[in-house]
């Protein structure tokens, strides 16, 4: 059997409650699993900007030792005080995923320092811009898509999806990997940048890989984290999808601080 040494966990919907807030619970808890040895780690689609806007409110500083942003495509690591950038994706593979797509008429979403630009300025761009902390602005996707990026998204209407994702199906690894953490919307990154590389990339200078560590995640871009750490945990408020690709389902949502719930049961 595995030894498990690292938790990793997704944020909104998982570490998260409704109001943003990490609890009290939570933190106590990881710090006791931190006397046990385990080391502590966030793995989050949310860009740089944003976690950097909202590392005072989720504490982080109080309790992890790595953060992965931008699913996997950058990394602190906060005991040794490095940050690295993993790999962007190039203007070229942009505008070969806008090609492939553009038929649908997407709304276009990438993130600046301190903005996030919308080639038209939505509801999902107003939400992108509250959660992140980040004024939001309006730019053409022609203009988003000249400089290498950590990823960009997509916002497609319910009757276009599904054609969506069969023709990103068949182009899936040409140069770009995709999520879709929720209905509709649809994350681009480079091809070799995911939460499980983003993590392995975080452990390696311990001596560890993807068996040491257990993940907890509850949406569309968690499923190859869930699926290949040593444990993946989906939360009982999670998807159905999540769920199916996890070894584990938590007793708790994350309302009622279901991760250090799940990991009190587990290993303390």
């Amino acid at each position: 059997m595995q030894t498990i040494r690292f938790i990793f966990s997704d944020l909104d919907g998982t570490l998260l409650n409704s109001q943003k807030e990490v609890s009290d619970e939570t933190i106590a808890t990881i710090q006791e699993l931190k006397k046990h040895g385990f080391k502590f780690g966030i793995a989050t689609g949310r860009p740089k900007v944003g976690i950097e806007n909202n590392w005072k409110q989720w504490r982080i500083d109080e309790y992890a030792d790595f953060v992965v942003g931008s699913n996997g495509g950058v990394i602190w690591d906060l005991t040794n005080h490095t940050y690295k950038d993993t790999h962007l994706l190039q203007p070229e593979t942009m505008q070969n995923i806008y090609e492939l797509v553009k038929q649908y008429k997407p709304n276009f979403y990438q993130y600046g320092e301190q903005v996030v630009y919308a080639h038209r300025i939505d509801e999902r761009a107003q939400k992108n811009g509250a959660m992140n902390k980040v004024e939001v602005q309006q730019k053409d996707v022609s203009e988003m898509m000249q400089q290498p990026c950590h990823k960009f998204s997509m916002l497609f209407s319910a009757e276009h999806i599904q054609d969506v994702l069969t023709i990103l199906d068949k182009e899936q690894g040409k140069g770009f990997h995709y999520v879709q953490p929720i209905e509709n919307y649809i994350e681009f990154s480079d091809s070799r940048v995911m939460k499980s590389y983003g993590i392995q990339t975080a452990i390696a200078p311990y001596q560890a890989d993807l068996s040491n560590v257990i993940v907890f995640g509850d949406e569309g871009n968690d499923l190859e984290m869930l699926t290949k750490a040593g444990i993946g945990v989906c939360m009982k408020n999670g998807t159905d999808l999540a769920k199916s690709h996890a070894d584990e389902i938590t007793d708790y949502t994350n309302e009622e601080s279901g991760v250090v719930r799940h990991l009190k049961k587990k290993f303390l």
